[in-house]
């Protein structure tokens, strides 16, 4: 079904208005569970909602959100993306988001699974090959989510870090691959990530692969760790613990996948700031059975110098030394 975000309340509140717009049934209603927290939380702002004919009340926490029969709501487009994204993700469901003029404007790709190899992008124009990135990178994250899921007892993966997984929403802004978001209580998966980008379209000579599902892997673990934490602050300390543990988990699934398995999780591990550095792979890192502690440690210097964090103070600071 495809849905615009706009609707008239009925009956019942805004929770029942978005339950019938999406054409969920009460069963499905309590599969998503915590997740109408996470869905009340998108609209907790007056830019991202908006209601009319509703008595002159303005729907808030003051008053649970309150809402009228026959009131109108409307979302704002990236608002009513992110909460569809949450009920496909939670749902295994297709939801399309239109325009309110009726025009597609997003698909979940949740359930598919995208082949880069079989993608040719060298006609088309810059716009569309940042789209066409995005949604194949979109399908490499659902597809990590599972791997994640699958492995949580191998991993070590608490309930808490799972649930931080499910949360995983998609948004395009200029401030790198993922981020965990604190104050929202869910984990964001950002696409401008220009390296990245260049892998995927074959532009630039220092990355010889494109990222695959390996590669998503390593980044949601990394911000899982963010998430577990709980402290937001990006310190030194933080960042090596994220970024190593999400490496060494990493490289265990290299070392035990199948060999026909194993190069889709040999990612690519291109440096954030300095592009012309290098370009590593995890296979680099260890033996094929084990990871190698030493080059791990290596590695997460130069990573630090490469992302900017051994400018940071260290002490719960996200301030910079100079």
């Amino acid at each position: 079904m495809k849905t615009d975000g706009k609707f008239i309340i009925q009956s019942g509140g805004i929770t029942q208005g978005i339950q019938k717009e999406l054409g969920l049934s009460n069963q499905e209603c309590k599969q998503l569970g915590s997740i109408w927290t996470q869905i009340i939380n998108e609209f907790d702002d007056p830019n991202n909602m908006q209601v009319s004919n509703n008595h002159s009340d303005k729907p808030d926490k003051s008053n649970n959100y309150l809402v009228h029969k026959e009131a109108v709501i409307q979302f704002s487009k990236a608002c009513w993306q992110r909460i569809v994204n949450l009920v496909n993700n939670a749902l295994h469901k297709n939801i399309e988001v239109e325009d309110n003029n009726g025009t597609q404007s997003s698909t979940s790709v949740a359930n598919q699974n995208p082949d880069l190899e079989e993608v040719d992008l060298a006609g088309k124009v810059e716009d569309e090959k940042v789209e066409e990135y995005k949604r194949h990178c979109q399908g490499f994250v659902e597809n990590a989510k599972q791997i994640l899921i699958n492995n949580k007892k191998n991993f070590g993966l608490t309930q808490n870090e799972i649930n931080y997984i499910n949360s995983i929403n998609y948004e395009s802004i200029k401030y790198g691959s993922a981020r965990w978001d604190k104050q929202a209580g869910r984990i964001h998966i950002n696409y401008n990530d220009q390296n990245v980008i260049e892998a995927f379209n074959n532009t630039n000579s220092d990355i010889p692969l494109k990222p695959d599902v390996g590669y998503f892997v390593k980044l949601i673990l990394h911000e899982v760790k963010h998430a577990d934490l709980n402290t937001n602050q990006n310190t030194q300390s933080e960042e090596r613990a994220c970024e190593g543990r999400a490496l060494k988990l990493a490289y265990r699934l290299y070392a035990n996948a199948d060999d026909k398995d194993k190069q889709k999780y040999n990612m690519l591990l291109p440096d954030s700031r300095n592009k012309a550095h290098r370009c590593i792979m995890l296979s680099d890192l260890g033996n094929g059975i084990e990871i190698d502690e030493t080059k791990l440690e290596e590695y997460l210097n130069q990573w630090l110098i490469d992302c900017g964090y051994s400018e940071r103070l260290e002490i719960g600071s996200t301030k910079y030394k100079y």
